[in-house]
């Protein structure tokens, strides 16, 4: 132990065992010894209890005694100590540098050099400096100088295996230049490591002040990983391309792997050279995954290193454009409904474009979800709702396309009223004449076809007044927008000042109305799509719609972060695998993280780069483990013992053992 047991205090400590003895001799009953034959009887019949409490005064003696004994050790503070050849022998200023970054998870290397540097921090002598960092920042970590040691154990304690690696001189410089504001004259870096080649841009990294300790046992490392994930989607397939590296000098044979499209698992087995990667394919008919994103992952036998076994892929699967048509005028003949025309070009342009096509009538309109489409055209639809209004606005500003045909059931004031700050122009009163069509010298598609356009017959119309930043398409001879357009947010509102049928013009029977419909498609008319699949450690920008202040990021170990308007940048990226991003309780949608393959490869840095620490030379140093605390919890044992033996439980124990 690191106590004396001459050290005077000690021993004016121990002079207090002697404490109980003396209130046990002064508690003996003294005085003259009288015989009285009346009590001869009773006294023989008592012998028994006598013996019993004189027993149980001894061993109450020894545990009281036992007691002070231990808590005198307490307050000595005992340690044990071994001896190691790394000490730290004289007082200096010391940055502990522990690798963390996820390829120490190889065979516990991270736990061996936690428990080494905590070694080291135990043998610091008085005197000395120290920061204790993790190699890869968390966000957590700052550097900080302490001579409490016990800080210094708790910061090591507190540094995890991180899923990601860093730049390994950079980091090492940062902790040296904190070392210089310390008063001792010896500054020093050891850095805690298994010395994979990763992390370093320079081959030669010796430094005078640098210290590399090899915690991996100088051990040759085998490491498999899945390397790369992609997923695509064809008109009868998704199909999953799949690469597994052999990161060792033998080859690895019936690599399992298992890869999972929504919980659809499909499996394969690889044969993979020493060095090399290679890829498989896996496919699943479309009828098997289910509308919406896929989410895809891929696992292969579990090795030494399970970080990298697993990878993740998100795929924002390709519906076509959904295309919501409002007939506001159904007829029992079809060719007269004000849908009949828009329906038949639409269904023209699915052969070259992904559409899928709704019909709704106007009562139905008002009941319908917007949300379920990003294209909608309005066809003479006469009732709009305040609600309704609201739900169109939200569709638009958040990137959806909404082409308006007027027609004779619109009431233009209250489309002014209701849609006032989406539209392209506010809508006056109908003019009837023999009008034609003019293009605008924006659109020179249009231009090129002048002539056709003029043939167009309009005899009725709206007089459309152009707000602020809105674009002319196509104007009429009366010199009225015909075809106006305002991009809002980030959608786009297209407005006729006619109809889609025959009653009013004909433009439906023009060669040029399916290239005009075909025009509307091609104007930003689909919401924006997302980036989702980056690596640990990205940021990436969360998207939300212009109706949402605040989403909530759900990570894959379940914690949430909020994400609001003002600042959309997310930047908690640290674990692998699939993160939601969800607005009260709906998921909104998904992305994927994954870990840079990188680190996989557990190639080492040669010998000649570093100098390792000469330890023939080296003084063994005592390195001291506190142990005073197991000696609290038997002086805390021994006194529930006393208490105990003292109640009348006890009393009546004994009595029955006599």
């Amino acid at each position: 132990m690191n106590f004396s047991l001459l050290n005077p205090y000690f021993l004016i400590g121990l002079g207090a065992v002697l404490l109980p003895v003396i209130a046990h001799l002064i508690s003996k009953k003294s005085g003259t010894k009288k015989r009285f034959a009346a009590l001869t009887f009773l006294l023989a019949s008592q012998g028994e209890t006598a013996r019993r409490s004189k027993i149980k005064d001894l061993f109450l003696l020894l545990l009281r005694s036992l007691i002070i004994v231990l808590l005198v050790i307490v307050f000595a503070k005992p340690a044990v100590f071994s001896f190691t050849t790394l000490g730290v022998h004289d007082a200096g200023s010391i940055a502990f540098i522990i690798d963390n970054s996820f390829s120490m998870g190889y065979n516990d290397n991270f736990g061996r050099a936690k428990n080494k540097a905590k070694e080291l921090i135990e043998s610091l002598p008085d005197g000395s400096f120290a920061t204790v960092l993790p190699l890869v920042q968390n966000g957590k970590s700052k550097l900080g100088i302490t001579q409490d040691k016990r800080k210094m154990k708790r910061d090591l304690k507190s540094i995890e295996l991180s899923n990601s690696y860093t730049d390994n001189e950079r980091r090492i410089e940062e902790a040296f230049g904190v070392l210089q504001s310390t008063p001792n004259q010896r500054k020093e870096v050891l850095f805690f490591t298994d010395l994979q080649k990763n992390g370093w841009t320079n081959e030669d990294i010796r430094r005078d002040w640098l210290r590399l300790i090899d915690v991996s046992k100088a051990e040759v490392s085998y490491n498999n990983a899945v390397t790369d994930l992609n997923t695509k989607e064809t008109e009868e397939l998704i199909t999953c391309d799949v690469a597994v590296t052999n990161f060792q000098d033998k080859e690895s044979r019936d690599i399992l792997a298992s890869i999972f499209i929504n919980d659809n698992e499909l499996n394969g087995f690889f044969q993979v050279e020493p060095g090399a990667t290679r890829q498989k394919q896996f496919s699943y008919h479309r009828s098997q995954i289910p509308a919406g994103e896929v989410i895809s992952r891929v696992e292969i036998t579990p090795d030494n290193l399970n970080v990298d076994n697993k990878r993740y892929f998100v795929l924002p699967r390709e519906q076509g454009l959904r295309v919501l048509v409002v007939d506001g005028d159904p007829r029992e003949i079809a060719r007269l409904s004000e849908s009949f025309y828009i329906n038949g070009a639409l269904e023209t342009l699915s052969e070259l474009l992904s559409l899928n096509l709704h019909l709704k009538d106007n009562d139905s309109f008002l009941s319908e979800d917007l949300d379920n489409y990003d294209v909608i055209f309005m066809a003479n639809v006469g009732d709009i709702t305040p609600n309704k209004s609201e739900e169109i606005k939200k569709f638009v500003k958040n990137g959806g396309t909404l082409i308006i045909f007027l027609g004779n059931r619109i009431r233009s004031n209250l489309y002014n009223k209701l849609l006032y700050d989406v539209l392209p122009a506010e809508i006056g009163s109908t003019i009837e004449g023999e009008f034609t069509l003019v293009p605008e010298n924006l659109y020179p598609d249009l231009v090129k076809n002048k002539d056709r356009l003029q043939g167009v017959k309009v005899n009725t119309m709206y007089t459309l007044i152009p707000a602020e930043k809105s674009h002319i398409i196509v104007s009429a001879s009366n010199k009225y927008p015909f075809m106006i357009k305002n991009d809002v947010a980030k959608g786009t509102v297209i407005l006729f000042a006619s109809t889609a049928d025959l009653s009013w013009n004909n433009l439906s029977l023009s060669p040029l109305y399916l290239p005009i419909i075909k025009k509307l498609f091609d104007l930003p008319a689909s919401k924006k799509s997302l980036d989702r699949n980056i690596l640990i450690g990205d940021e990436i920008t969360i998207e939300m719609g212009d109706d949402l202040d605040e989403v909530t990021v759900l990570d894959p170990l379940r914690k949430k972060y909020k994400i609001n308007r003002e600042n959309t940048k997310f930047l908690n990226t640290f674990v692998p695998g699939i993160y939601r991003v969800e607005s009260e309780g709906k998921i909104l949608y998904s992305f994927a993280v994954n870990i840079d393959p990188v680190e996989s490869n557990l190639e080492k840095i040669s010998t000649n780069s570093y100098s390792p620490p000469d330890h023939s030379e080296s003084r063994r140093t005592k390195v001291f483990k506190e142990i005073w605390l197991y000696f609290l919890w038997a002086a805390l044992a021994l006194f529930v013992t006393e208490s105990l033996f003292r109640t009348r439980t006890v009393n009546s124990f004994l009595t029955l053992l006599g």
